[in-house]
């Protein structure tokens, strides 16, 4: 009895061998299959921001089709996806590409695109984009972002400096709160950084200069450029001022323009934090 449970469990155990060989066996040739399987063609999909418009299919499918063109009918096992996806990210506004190959055969190409934040014009005459990550993307000659723009920016150091760090960190968080104010977006006509490093803006009404201070506490300062809006501009014009200082903490100054040959006044509006 007891030799009749050992020879099936040994003929079970046989079975099972057999049958995972054999299931292995098919899983190498299934896999040798597909890896020779012809390219059935090639889907390209963006990540990118709305109304930003820096690359188009056509780019992404003409660096493909270096490697082989055309791509479909092309053996599967003869792409170098890494190879593809590094030929793609040297693109100066792709910043990252990932391709892989669907159940249908298919090269699937996901392209994110870089994120401008700012438009930026240097004091040597150059310009280009601020991206989310703080680095520069240069211009494009067939599609411009409508973005806010900074002028007077000095030359950056290629090792990113910690004033370098501390200057564009200032760009990008008045360029995002810009965006996301649709009204403060529509009336300031660009951000310019004087000699000395501060802040001045120039508004599309009126014409004034709305200096602005450092880069610290701008929720506030909007607030309280708002509040003189409200309170003083609204009621004396836009044309009264000639300067609007928001850099003070809950306080603004203004000064006036010379009227004929008498000297410009000035006025100080304190602003309290429940206002």
């Amino acid at each position: 009895m007891k030799i009749k449970l050992n020879i099936k469990k040994i003929v079970s155990t046989i079975i099972w061998s057999l049958l995972g060989v054999g299931t292995i066996s098919i899983l190498v040739a299934a896999v040798g299959k597909g890896d020779k399987t012809p390219c059935a063609g090639c889907v390209v999909k963006f990540n990118r921001m709305k109304d930003v418009r820096f690359v188009n299919e056509t780019d992404v499918l003409n660096v493909l089709n270096e490697f082989s063109n055309p791509l479909q009918g092309k053996s599967i096992q003869s792409f170098d996806l890494k190879k593809m996806e590094t030929a793609l990210k040297s693109n100066p506004w792709i910043e990252n590409a990932n391709i892989y190959v669907d159940n249908s055969s298919k090269l699937q190409v996901v392209v994110k695109e870089k994120q401008p934040i700012a438009r930026l014009f240097f004091t040597n005459g150059n310009s280009c984009y601020l991206d989310s990550n703080l680095k520069t993307v240069p211009l494009h000659a067939d599609f411009s972002a409508r973005l806010p723009v900074f002028t007077g920016i000095p030359n950056l150091r290629k090792d990113k400096s910690t004033r370098d760090s501390i200057f564009l960190n200032q760009i990008k968080n008045i360029a995002i709160y810009l965006k996301k104010n649709d009204f403060w977006m529509a009336n300031i006509d660009q951000v310019n950084f004087n000699p000395q490093g501060n802040i001045e803006m120039i508004p599309k009404l009126g014409n004034y200069t709305i200096l602005f201070g450092d880069g610290s506490a701008i929720e506030n300062k909007f607030n309280n450029l708002s509040e003189f809006y409200y309170q003083v501009l609204q009621k004396k014009g836009w044309n009264v001022y000639s300067t609007i200082n928001v850099g003070f903490e809950n306080q603004i100054v203004a000064v006036r323009k010379e009227l004929s040959n008498e000297k410009g006044d000035s006025i100080v509006t304190n602003l309290s934090n429940e206002k």
